[in-house]
């Protein structure tokens, strides 16, 4: 993802909530047809947040916009895929996907399957835990 505004400005926004707004606004504006709706609130993302829970919502840098998956989110993401399916993709790597929603994933996966079965769908872990 891109961003509208750096770690700095996030922390900032958490005690200016007129420059909150004006970065709220950034999400409405610079990212059609999505909207602050589509975006998970910020959260910091310390080293910690690597491995735990926090994994699924924490934005990248803590400045990279995360995404939701709303439906207008999925809609978008699957006529993507389904671009580049009519296009000959063969494959697809999730990257990250540890830091996506098993759910979400699953999601993915099916649509894929279900428009050329024999798709090749890689998902990129990267850790050192087993767990993972």
């Amino acid at each position: 993802m891109a961003t509208v505004g750096s770690r700095d400005d996030w922390m900032r926004s958490k005690h200016d909530s007129g420059f909150r707004q004006e970065l709220m606004q950034r999400l409405d504006t610079h990212f059609p047809p999505f909207t602050r709706e589509d975006f998970n609130p910020w959260m910091e993302c310390g080293w910690e947040d690597w491995d735990n829970e926090n994994r699924f919502e924490v934005w990248g840098d803590s400045a990279w916009c995360d995404l939701k998956p709303t439906q207008r989110v999925m809609d978008v993401h699957c006529q993507h895929l389904d671009k580049l399916l009519t296009a000959g993709v063969q494959g697809f790597r999730f990257d990250a996907a540890k830091h996506i929603r098993p759910k979400t994933l699953k999601q993915y996966a099916e649509h894929i399957r279900a428009h050329r079965p024999d798709t090749f769908i890689y998902f990129e872990v990267l850790t050192d835990r087993v767990d993972m």
